[in-house]
């Protein structure tokens, strides 16, 4: 926007009545002018016949000029320059014209300073506003005086805003390195158990060389045992710890539920070995017998559609656990504990892939909308395991983990005593909590964050609670029945077994649309 397109020009002029004389009234230009104290200049021989006893009382203000000798001797001759004045005048920067007075803007051209030229050739058509600039000025200032205030009160309120997250940030900053304190303790003590258990056997070595009847060989055994084991070189990545803490994991949008719709009920399912999943329900069939010498377990298949009929498909192992997710089956050995994977579409014989060796006897597994993989499992001493994209990113015995879910972001929500800890999905640190009694369930809830399940043991009720991925409180649902959730899907349908019915319902979880 070009706001002046102005630019400036001078001219020099004499005033008539700055070269008159007013004792004769003509022009005093070839009168030899003088000028008195009071600079007002007149002919010199008027001022000669004016004067009186060597006193000039001056005609037009009557200050007094006293003359020793004669007005041609004391009195300067006037110089032309001290009557001739300066007139600035504004011209136009495109035309080098003078502009209009007063000064004429174009608000639809939001062009400034007009001359003659401008108006003709640019700003004659109908779609030019002109108007007077000293009103745009004038209605300029009115908007000043109205929007200056308002100005003022949402300054004050951006900095009220940014002091209180600067305080929040500072409050999260002392939590974080309260946990990384906590966790860096934890490493050293690690580190003084590695190595006070080897001067253990250092010291026990060093008591039975003096035993006369010690082989050489068990001692250099023995010593060569702590030898070879791998210490921490200076420089290495083993005690690196992972400093990517964040500050909120909310990934995803929190769509504010709609309602719950009733989809279908089932009979005769088993109520506490199902999946559930997009498509429908995966169950083992713990009636199936396999031929001996041939361990086997049935999985069964039942599609929502009511034009499929079920299917059944055969694992090569006897498992304990099952987790189906959109493209994936995870399970556990029921013999070794070993943790199993097969990916879909599965044949009528499933080949099981072995994704970790380890014993484990507790499995959560899922899987984003961005085909990431996520399972938590832990094994006989508690010690939690995580993996993502079958490998596995950490370790935690911190905690002992009663109820667990994966949230959709990927970061894990264990039960800790009467606590429930967020575990950062990339270290394993906790990094929030919150205090909770009696949890019944934890369900990882589409698209807001998780599920609680809640007791009251009073009133013998339960209580449905939604929390977004960093804790937060955003509503409850109200289930008219007796009840317990075996299982929520990615897209929101959740399945329920129904205890005064015994059956299991199929509820569909409805959106408000997001208007952001």
């Amino acid at each position: 926007m070009k706001m002046s397109d102005k630019t400036t020009s001078s001219k020099y002029y004499v005033k008539k009545d700055k070269i008159e004389c007013a004792i004769c009234l003509d022009v005093w230009l070839e009168s030899n002018p003088k000028a008195l104290n009071c600079h007002h200049i007149f002919c010199c021989k008027c001022l000669e016949d004016w004067m009186k006893d060597g006193t000039i009382v001056c005609p037009f203000c009557r200050k007094i000029t006293m003359i020793p000798s004669t007005v041609n001797e004391f009195l300067h001759t006037t110089e032309l320059s001290c009557i001739i004045e300066k007139e600035d005048k504004t011209l136009c920067e495109e035309h080098q014209e003078d502009i209009y007075q007063p000064e004429l803007a174009c608000t639809s051209c939001k062009k400034m300073n007009l001359c003659p030229i401008c108006f003709e050739k640019n700003h004659s058509k109908e779609t030019c506003n002109i108007a007077l600039v000293k009103c745009l000025k004038k209605k300029l200032e009115g908007m000043k005086e109205r929007l200056l205030p308002q100005i003022k009160i949402l300054r004050e309120k951006n900095e009220k805003e940014k002091t209180k997250i600067l305080e929040t940030l500072e409050e999260i900053e002392m939590n974080w390195l309260q946990i990384l304190s906590s966790k860096m303790d934890s490493l050293r003590h690690k580190v003084h158990k590695l190595f006070d258990k080897r001067e253990d056997v250092l010291r026990f070595s060093d008591i039975d060389i003096q035993n006369i009847f010690l082989k050489e060989t068990e001692a250099n055994d023995l010593l060569k045992a702590i030898s070879e084991e791998k210490y921490v070189e200076i420089g290495s990545r083993v005690l690196d710890i992972n400093y990517d803490f964040g500050i909120e994991y909310q990934s995803f949008p929190n769509n504010e539920i709609d309602k719950c719709l009733l989809l279908k009920k089932f009979d005769k399912l088993p109520k506490y070995s199902l999946c559930l999943t997009d498509e429908g329900f995966y169950y083992i069939d713990r009636s199936f017998e396999s031929k001996p010498g041939l361990e086997m377990s049935c999985l069964v298949f039942l599609p929502f559609s009511s034009r499929k009929d079920t299917v059944k498909f055969y694992l090569e192992k006897e498992v304990s656990a099952l987790v189906v997710t959109d493209n994936y089956l995870y399970c556990i050995d029921y013999e070794t504990g070993h943790l199993l994977m097969a990916e879909k579409p599965f044949k009528k014989r499933i080949s099981l892939k072995v994704l970790s060796n380890n014993e484990y006897f507790q499995l959560n597994a899922i899987e984003d909308g961005k085909f990431n993989r996520y399972i938590l499992t832990k094994d006989e001493n508690d010690i939690l395991y995580f993996f993502s994209n079958d490998e596995c990113v950490w370790q935690n015995d911190e905690y002992y983990c009663s109820k667990a879910c994966i949230l959709e972001n990927g970061n894990c929500l264990i039960k800790h005593e009467d606590q429930l800890v967020l575990l950062d999905k990339l270290s394993g640190i906790g990094i929030r909590r919150m205090n909770c009694n009696d949890v019944e369930q934890l369900l990882t809830f589409p698209k807001n964050g998780f599920l609680l399940v809640w007791f009251d043991r009073e009133n013998n009720k339960k209580f449905n609670y939604i929390y977004d991925f960093n804790l937060n409180f955003k509503k409850e649902i109200e289930i008219d029945c007796k009840y317990s959730i075996v299982g929520l899907t990615r897209t929101g349908k959740f399945g329920m077994s129904l205890y005064n019915e015994d059956s299991l319902a199929l509820i569909e979880v409805t959106y408000k649309p997001n208007t952001e």
